[in-house]
């Protein structure tokens, strides 16, 4: 059998739910999530006014909503409103849309051409019950050597996938066949999701659109059930704590309680920034301030030679985790206007805590994909001066 390179997949079960909620937006459900999410909270009878479908359907939307593993949407005494999840999912359907040509804020959901252009959107991804095409598309993604949705996909051989897919459903229990999984490649197709070379299938623009969405609620998912164990680890109430506090220090050397930074420095590769919303303001000042750790760009002085620029307390800018391409495209133009050559901009793990930021230290890694710098000024990024023994 041909041997192909594979990332670290995730566990089947945490794909299997991404593909559970993944499925449940369908068009007209998607709609419903967002009319909850985007405006004030809302009745059934208001959703089912704007998306034109009766009150009853509209009950059946939220209540799948609501009952997922990771709920999108939370019912009042009255109203529904939308979850913090609810609203990343959102955030991540929207950002691919508009990507696809497709843009969510003007479909008119009652218009049946309009809904039509949503669907080919989220075609092959939410158009079936099967987990299949769900472990078909994981395997795609884990063998093209792409990092969300940078690089160029590799070819993957038929054979690969077909054994890959079977393997995810015998640990449930369950069978597949050769030519179910072939069909499901030909949907992929047909969808304008992967292309054909031969025996070997490749992810389209679209694919791989579709691939990142679902790593990126894999990873939600994973988020959420990790903050779960910490909560359920967390000493009861009226139980002493005798573990010893830390007394406050510098940014770049205090400990952050709680906070595995290793697990997080490997979820937030800043290779894998694709654009995003801005802040959610939403959310209260107690969540505001919950500390996290982001990469960030940040301005480092450039006139003194690297010796100086290392002891030289940098000035935060261009959060990743935060920030639109537009975003970053424009806050860079504007240093380079103001700064010109005699900065540089460094990548450091960022401690986040609401609105503040502090340097941990920097992140060694080779960020010129998405280096705005780079991109601007032509220089080279100050990782790529180690030698290339470093760098290997």
């Amino acid at each position: 059998m041909p041997q192909q390179s594979v990332t670290a997949g995730p566990p089947t079960d945490a794909l299997a739910q991404a593909g559970e909620l993944l499925q449940t937006l369908t068009p007209r459900t998607l709609a419903t999530l967002l009319i909850v999410v985007d405006d004030d909270p809302q009745t059934q009878g208001e959703i089912a006014e704007t998306i034109g479908s009766a009150r009853s359907t509209v009950s059946k939307y939220l209540l799948s909503l609501e009952e997922l593993p990771l709920p999108l949407v939370m019912k009042g005494r009255q109203r529904y409103a939308g979850t913090d999840a609810g609203r990343t999912v959102i955030g991540l359907f929207d950002g691919m849309t508009e990507r696809l040509g497709v843009d969510l804020a003007t479909i008119d959901w009652q218009t049946d051409t309009e809904v039509e252009q949503v669907a080919d959107c989220l075609t092959p991804l939410c158009d079936s019950r099967s987990l299949t095409p769900i472990f078909v598309l994981e395997a795609l993604r884990g063998r093209s050597g792409i990092v969300d949705l940078l690089g160029t996909p590799r070819p993957v051989s038929v054979e690969v996938v077909v054994d890959a897919v079977d393997r995810r459903h015998r640990e449930r229990g369950e069978h597949s066949t050769t030519e179910q999984i072939r069909t499901i490649l030909r949907r992929f197709k047909d969808a304008d999701a992967i292309k054909f070379d031969g025996d070997d299938c490749i992810l389209s623009e679209k694919g791989q659109e579709h691939a990142c969405l679902l790593h990126r609620i894999v990873e939600l998912l994973e988020e959420q059930a990790g903050r779960q164990d910490e909560r359920e680890a967390q000493p009861r109430s009226g139980q002493s704590d005798d573990s010893p506090r830390t007394t406050e220090a510098h940014p770049s050397t205090a400990p952050i309680a709680g906070i595995d930074t290793g697990r997080i420095a490997n979820q937030l590769d800043p290779r894998q920034f694709t654009g995003g919303g801005p802040p959610d303001n939403s959310v209260s000042t107690d969540e505001q301030k919950t500390p996290t750790i982001i990469p960030a760009y940040w301005l480092v002085p450039d006139t003194a030679g690297e010796k100086e620029r290392t002891q030289t307390q940098p000035t935060a800018v261009l959060p990743l985790t935060s920030m639109t391409p537009e975003e970053l495209v424009d806050r860079s133009t504007h240093l380079l206007e103001e700064h010109g050559t005699d900065a540089a901009l460094v990548p450091y793990w960022t401690l986040q805590m609401g609105n503040e930021h502090h340097p941990l230290e920097k992140a060694e890694l080779s960020l010129d994909a998405v280096n705005p710098w780079t991109l601007l000024t032509g220089a080279r990024h100050p990782t790529d001066e180690r030698s290339e023994d470093d760098q290997s």
